[in-house]
């Protein structure tokens, strides 16, 4: 492994499978040793110079798959080292609106809960939960379309409150009145086809016939999808 030189190293970090991404591609020499434990521990290759960008851009887009993040970023054999935090985290805020987008669009759910945030302070350097640590921040033209994608996993769920409270953003103010905003524009043919497709946990706490409750304790009640005429007539039929 010492003996690798650069191709081999980048050809190594695109086709590898990601447990060994995770687990034996090392960023300082003295994460290897005969003396470490478990065995693994005391192989690694080193990545260094201009190949931390191409591990960074592997260890991210088995990121945005995972479906368990914070899992995902534990396994990481650099998880602690100051170098592997620094670049992978300055890699998501240079990320492109198009790229985002397209991150929105395809990532995984628990991507799309834990690790989209809206703004640079919502990214907790000194947190405990590691994935706290890092965020793709949301632009302000985008912020529409990840509403849609969080809205559509949403409305098919048996549990839609504990789908709230796991989402990073529930406390933002900036999601959170986007949020009610997108519900309040939403047209009367949407409207219809979220009461023939949602669950019934979805119907039961996300329509209203008036306005919602921002104090409220609950998450959901600070939400609500106002019914009216056509609309409240087939909700009632549906119960």
């Amino acid at each position: 492994m010492k003996q690798l030189v650069e191709p081999q190293i980048i050809h190594l970090i695109k086709i590898a499978s990601q447990d060994f991404i995770n687990k034996l591609c090392v960023m300082s020499i003295n994460d290897t040793g005969d003396m470490f434990y478990p065995e693994y521990e005391r192989y690694g290759v080193m990545i260094s110079g201009d190949i931390i960008q191409v591990y960074i851009e592997r260890v991210f887009d088995g990121l945005a798959c995972s479906e368990n993040v914070d899992e995902y970023l534990q396994r990481n054999r650099n998880i602690t080292n100051t170098i592997f935090h620094t670049r992978l985290l300055d890699y998501m805020l240079q990320l492109d609106e198009q790229k985002i987008q397209y991150l929105i669009k395809t990532a995984s759910q628990d991507f799309i809960e834990r690790l989209c945030v809206m703004s640079i302070d919502d990214i907790k350097d000194d947190s405990v939960v590691e994935y706290e640590r890092y965020g793709v921040i949301i632009p302000q033209d985008s912020l529409w379309l990840y509403i849609v994608r969080w809205l559509d996993r949403m409305r098919r769920l048996d549990d839609t409150e504990e789908y709230v409270e796991r989402n990073r953003n529930r406390k933002t103010k900036l999601f959170t009145t986007s949020l009610c905003t997108f519900m309040e524009q939403l047209q009367e043919d949407v409207i219809e086809e979220l009461i023939q497709t949602g669950s019934s946990d979805f119907l039961h706490k996300w329509f209203v016939t008036e306005g919602v409750k921002d104090n409220s304790r609950k998450g959901y009640e600070q939400y609500g999808i106002i019914l009216k005429d056509k609309n409240l007539q087939k909700y009632n039929r549906g119960f």
